[in-house]
């Protein structure tokens, strides 16, 4: 139930996110807090992330936000109608591009 009603309103344009550290931080408390809740595991028991992530046997949630977002990227680059006549990204740092490549696309 959680699946179709919280995360589904969670992902909804979450193409045009702006992923920071702290707001994926923030994503994954609120998908672990999520999960414990649906197996009504007490919070006194302090389980780690990874096994309440193996026995829901889902993706993170982080993981399908960074993969929705690339794939509306690659939809807006390979339309030609929709594709910008500048560059998205025109700053000349090399280094920026690559920040905003890792915060942004799977790595």
């Amino acid at each position: 139930m959680s699946g179709c009603y919280v995360f589904s309103i969670l992902q909804y344009d979450v193409e045009a996110w702006t992923l920071t550290e702290s707001s994926c931080k923030k994503l994954e408390a609120f998908e672990m807090w999520e999960y414990t809740r649906m197996l009504r595991l007490p919070w006194r028991d302090k389980i780690r992330n990874i096994p309440v992530l193996s026995r829901i046997n889902k993706p993170e949630v982080v993981y399908l936000v960074k993969k929705r977002k690339l794939e509306y990227l690659v939809d807006i680059m390979t339309k030609p109608k929709i594709r910008p006549t500048t560059p998205l990204h025109t700053e000349q740092d090399p280094r920026k591009t690559k920040r905003w490549a890792k915060k942004n696309i799977l790595v």
